[in-house]
């Protein structure tokens, strides 16, 4: 009997690759639940079969769709620049535990799981891939920021397909060209310049939400995007609000086929399948009291607040969420970058995508709602490609009711992704009635991408400024404490991980030292350095002239001063090294 290779075609369907996917993500659940090493060699060859079927894959579709080598050619000519200097991409020490915790799983072979008793969506799945390309490159943040370009590529591609039911082609290819660049949330997690898991948190969604078949004849699709869409919330709660308004949406069509059982026992497997490790956990695992994260510690308006004033504070929530989507990073521009023509233009060009923004969020809510009224008094007949039109207005609904009911209001943008999606699907929309019958050649277009792009440079290049400060501020600090020889030190949380990363682990720290720490990191490194002699430690701080909030700048010359009162009162004799952005203090002996 000869055996028959099957032709490359059946390889590269999507049904294919969602099973290659679901294997890796299966083998991860399971490496959570038994830590057994071996595991991590067996994701690892899975892993590198599912980004080469990926690749060629992709190649094939760029010989058929040559347009689409322009749209990877601007995703990687607007962030070349960054990947240049991809240390100062480690903004915060969000960004060094997400390297970190890969750094951990490459050398043990197990999930790092020293945050699971307190925030489990830490160490997903994303930090495993980055351990696997360690593994080949060589360990470097470069593999943690190319991770996160992979994954926002493939994020584009899932919604370029995602979206198709309800917006034109031209329109589809204009907007995938863009990346939607011109959004500063979603140029800032494309980049990962916050750390967390938001973005291949979207991405497992949307990847499960396009394998659904709505006339439910193939089961495995059905159960792998059930699976799928849930193991998303394992990677952060945020997704809730997508799973939620998607499994209402299929429900509707489930309703409608009188298919509601066969649906309720595929979606029963397949939330199971996508969240039974987490189960696990939440049984057997009490979690500790959270002590940081705003999705972790969430809480709702008391109806005795609930009053007309209140609706009042929840516009004002709504808009300023909103315009965190496009603003919130580059308000910090002032702090870089000195006041004149520039900045002010940046600010106006910053201000003219806000605005268009909501304009075109409203027009899309509009279609929304609309073709919701018309396909309830059956105006329109429910159609397949309708699902999209459902699902949006569920997301719409529940992102409404969040900025509502949760108190405080969770206003940083990456909790706040499903406007963020609302707003790219409403440009779809919006520009599909508006523009679909222009070519992507005219000169209408070209002027449009090229207002879009000025739209886009006001996030891009404080991202950039800020970018290559940072490195130049880390390359200047891990000089001064190599140069001392500092094997142990005491910092802000926002500087102690970033230097124990980028010293390979060599110079163990403790966040402990204030005025932010967050105890649910690292706690046995944190204790085995604060054990140590205060005379046998560094103490590094934030400069008086680095580009701090206030009250953080107060609040870190309080602690500054206690620790030089507490040198003086126990005769530690102290060495001080002022860099531009630090200040470092090593005890050099005692009086």
């Amino acid at each position: 009997m000869k055996w028959k290779i099957p032709p490359l075609k059946k390889f590269l369907s999507l049904r294919f690759i969602a099973l290659h996917l679901y294997l890796i993500v299966f083998l991860f659940q399971v490496a959570l639940l038994s830590r057994a090493p071996f595991l991590y060699l067996v994701g690892k060859i899975v892993f590198i079969a599912l980004v080469v079927l990926l690749f060629v894959g992709l190649a094939a579709r760029l010989r058929r769709e040559k347009i689409l080598i322009l749209a990877l050619g601007l995703i990687v000519l607007l962030r070349l620049p960054f990947y240049l200097h991809h240390n100062g991409l480690m903004t915060t020490s969000d960004n060094a535990i997400d390297a970190l915790q890969a750094v951990e799983m490459q050398d043990t072979h197990v999930p790092p799981f020293f945050l699971l008793e307190d925030v489990k969506h830490i160490g997903t799945i994303k930090y495993q891939w980055v351990a696997f390309l360690n593994d080949i490159l060589g360990t470097s943040y470069l593999n943690y920021v190319l991770v996160q370009l992979g994954v926002f590529i493939a994020f584009l591609f899932a919604v370029f397909e995602f979206l198709k039911p309800c917006a034109g082609r031209t329109v589809l290819l204009f907007f995938l060209i863009l990346n939607f660049a011109f959004i500063e949330t979603l140029f800032d997690t494309s980049l990962s310049l916050r750390g967390g898991p938001y973005l291949e948190m979207v991405l497992f969604f949307v990847f499960g939400a396009i394998l659904f078949d709505f006339t439910f004849e193939n089961k495995t699709r059905i159960f792998l995007s059930y699976a799928f869409v849930f193991f998303s919330i394992y990677i952060h709660p945020l997704c809730s609000l997508f799973a939620g308004s998607f499994l209402l949406c299929t429900l509707v069509y489930a309703l409608r086929e009188r298919k509601i059982i066969r649906t309720a026992g595929l979606a029963a497997a397949g939330i199971a399948a996508g969240l039974f490790h987490w189960f696990y956990y939440l049984l057997f695992f009490p979690a500790k009291p959270v002590s940081s994260g705003s999705w972790e510690k969430i809480g709702l308006i008391p109806l005795s607040e609930i009053s007309p004033a209140y609706f009042i504070q929840f516009l004002r929530n709504l808009w300023q969420t909103f315009r965190n989507i496009f603003s919130f990073e580059f308000s910090y521009l002032r702090t870089i970058m000195p006041a004149g023509t520039g900045r002010a233009v940046l600010r106006i060009l910053n201000e003219a995508v806000i605005y268009l923004s909501l304009t075109v969020l409203a027009a899309g809510a509009v279609i929304i709602v609309l073709k919701m009224i018309r396909l309830l008094s059956k105006k329109d007949e429910l159609r397949i490609g309708d699902w999209i039109y459902i699902f949006l207005f569920f997301l719409l609904g529940a992102g409404l009711v969040e900025v509502f009911v949760f108190y405080p209001p969770h206003q940083e943008p990456r909790h706040n992704l499903d406007l963020m999606f609302l707003v790219m699907a409403s440009y779809l929309l919006v520009w599909s009635r508006l523009f679909e019958a222009v070519p992507l050649k005219s000169w209408k277009t070209i002027a449009a991408a090229v207002l879009f792009l000025a739209m886009t440079a006001p996030h891009a290049l404080y991202f950039f400024k800020n970018a290559t400060s940072k490195e130049a501020s880390y390359r200047e600090l891990m000089a001064a404490l190599n140069q001392n020889k500092v094997r142990v030190l005491t910092a802000d949380f926002n500087i102690a991980y970033s230097v124990y990363y980028l010293s390979r682990r060599k110079i163990l720290v403790s966040d402990s030292l204030g005025p932010f720490s967050v105890p649910d990191f690292y706690p046995e490194l944190r204790a085995r350095v604060d054990k140590v002699p205060a005379e046998k430690k560094a103490y590094v701080f934030y400069s008086e002239a680095y580009p701090l909030r206030p009250w953080f700048q107060q609040a870190s010359i309080v602690v500054k001063m206690r620790l030089l009162e507490r040198f003086w009162k126990d005769g530690i004799l102290y060495k001080t090294i002022k860099l531009k952005d630090f200040i470092v203090f090593i005890p050099s002996a005692t009086r």
